[in-house]
């Protein structure tokens, strides 16, 4: 094991951020989200010019951080095209970028086991760069946070002993999403935390503190807590998961590690399902509530310039994006995206993908629908929701004349495509029926399913 000096390592009263590497997990499929990850991991969906996963990591950049590595797993594609597109020469081995996958690290059992397992392999990598300290990012939520404060502060308030787990305040009502944390009055030490905790476990107080998965440490803090979860999962006594294992673990053995908040006092927002994800673009790239896309000191990865556009029902587009004798309003349209003689209102538009562009044709109306990459809509059609979310599936090809007109959430895709998918459509559907929400079924023709046909269907295909 490597031993904790209880000297500090910095000979200054604050830490250069060029002795800080980050490191991200974006290898969740985060099923949430339903057909938004049947092609791509979570943190790889489209976000206007950008993905979702780049508001986190050039909040690090922005703060004056010089390198990341990228922890991916599931369907990383996307995210590595994207990254190597930004880049080019500097995504690659101990560059600005390095996006890794288990095969990097390992020669068998080439996945990773939780989040700190993941963490852990991605260690191997960053330590090539020999950083003095390591960021750990949540890569699948959007936020924006300058780190400087953290690391002019850090030895003013911590010692080099010290895990540092960025917090902010949650509602009661939304606690169960979250890792909960207990920290000692008039202190800034954490003494106990409970990961995505039941309503009886939490503490009382209608806000209670909450953990966004950002955390902070010298490497070497890093690295023993890492080796120590390890030595536990041999024993089978740890599922090798951050929040659930390690940070509990860190916590009881405070004569070793401290274990301290750090309040979060920029944007945060968790875009794990359709309609979150939905009122975020709309809050950034609309309202520019926050003005992320428009701050030109605050430069998030992206492809294409961003184009705000309006007062009245302002809409947002950014690179290559054709709009002709159409009404658009309430919609942020990406890369790669045609729109003739179309109606389109309060509606994302994700844009292209290997050189596939999305098209809405001549005398089609699009109103609260989010459309994938790729997809082909039209003439003559109508995809519209009262009230809910929409989500036409990547590659989707709608005829002319078809009328889809859900009053809620609604999802169409080809028959097989959801058949494919009928495991991650379940967990969807059901993850949205436990809050009284229903989603309705739909092929590119028009006809409803039902999910038990799908499930049926998709059985029969893996035998």
């Amino acid at each position: 094991m490597i031993p904790i000096s209880g000297k500090n390592m910095s000979t200054k009263n604050y830490i250069p951020a060029e002795d800080v590497t980050a490191v991200t997990l974006v290898g969740g499929e985060g099923s949430r989200l339903g057909p938004l990850v049947w092609s791509r991991t979570k943190a790889g969906v489209q976000f206007g010019t950008s993905r979702v996963t780049a508001a986190a990591i050039s909040s690090a950049f922005n703060s004056g951080v010089e390198r990341a590595v990228l922890a991916t797993q599931y369907l990383p594609f996307s995210l590595r095209k994207f990254y190597s597109t930004i880049y080019g020469v500097e995504c690659g081995p101990d560059r600005k970028i390095t996006i890794i996958s288990p095969h990097d690290t390992m020669k068998e059992d080439a996945t990773y086991r939780g989040t700190a397992h993941a963490f852990s392999e991605a260690l191997k990598i960053a330590g090539r760069m020999n950083p003095k300290y390591v960021l750990g990012l949540s890569g699948d939520h959007t936020y924006k946070f300058n780190f400087a404060g953290l690391f002019d502060q850090f030895y003013d308030r911590y010692d080099d002993n010290s895990f540092i787990v960025l917090t902010k305040k949650v509602k009661r009502e939304e606690a169960h999403r979250f890792g909960i944390i207990q920290i000692k009055k008039g202190n800034t030490k954490i003494v106990s935390f409970k990961e995505k905790p039941q309503d009886h476990e939490l503490p009382e107080g209608d806000e209670l503190d909450a953990s966004l998965g950002i955390y902070f440490a010298p490497t070497r803090v890093w690295q023993k807590a890492l080796e120590i979860d390890q030595e536990r999962a041999r024993r089978e006594e740890s599922e090798q998961d951050l929040g659930k294992n390690v940070i509990p673990f860190l916590i009881n053995r405070q004569n070793e590690f401290k274990v301290h908040a750090f309040p979060f006092s920029g944007y945060w927002q968790d875009v794990g399902e359709p309609q979150a994800y939905y009122e975020t673009c709309k809050d950034v790239f609309l309202k520019r509530n926050p003005d992320l896309f428009g701050d030109p000191t605050w430069k998030i990865d992206g492809i294409g310039e961003p184009e705000f556009i309006g007062n009245g029902k302002p809409y947002f587009k950014g690179g290559d994006v054709k709009i002709n004798e159409s009404n658009v309003g309430g919609t942020v349209i990406s890369p790669g995206t045609t729109i003739e003689r179309s109606t389109v209102e309060d509606s994302i538009l994700l844009g292209q993908s290997h050189n596939r562009r999305t098209n809405v044709r001549n005398y089609t109306t699009i109103r609260r629908a989010i459309v994938d990459k790729a997809s082909d809509i039209g003439p003559n059609a109508e995809i519209t929701s009262e009230e809910g979310v929409l989500i036409v599936t990547k590659d989707t090809r709608i005829p002319s004349g078809v009328k889809i007109r859900p009053k809620g959430d609604a999802v169409v895709a080809s028959l097989e495509r959801m058949a494919e998918n009928y495991t991650n459509l379940t967990k969807y559907i059901d993850n949205l029926e436990k809050k009284g929400i229903a989603v309705q079924l739909y092929d590119p023709e028009g006809n409803e399913h039902h999910l038990e046909e799908i499930v049926t269907l998709g059985k029969a295909l893996k035998r």
